[in-house]
């Protein structure tokens, strides 16, 4: 895989090296999952409003598990390094 001059790893081939990642795909979910927080929370409906807390609940527990997965299972990547920064 080339570097770059820097000795740094161009973020595509980042992305095309760790993205199958088990601890990586958890975090990206989270990521998508995040985009749909804001407007559950918000809602003036309280089932939304509790779908929205069920999901944040769903999110957190995934930040602990992708957490647990790279450092107990499958070792940490650059991606999953710059997704946790």
């Amino acid at each position: 895989m080339k570097q770059h001059p820097t000795g740094k790893i161009p973020l595509r081939a980042m992305i095309r090296r760790d993205w199958k990642n088990p601890p990586n795909i958890v975090t990206s979910v989270r990521l998508l999952g995040s985009f749909a927080l804001p407007p559950l929370i918000l809602s003036q409906t309280p089932e939304v409003q509790w779908i929205g807390f069920a999901l944040f609940i769903f999110l957190a527990v995934s930040d602990y598990l992708d957490g647990w997965m790279a450092k107990k299972v499958f070792g940490p990547t650059d991606l999953g390094k710059m997704f946790d920064a």
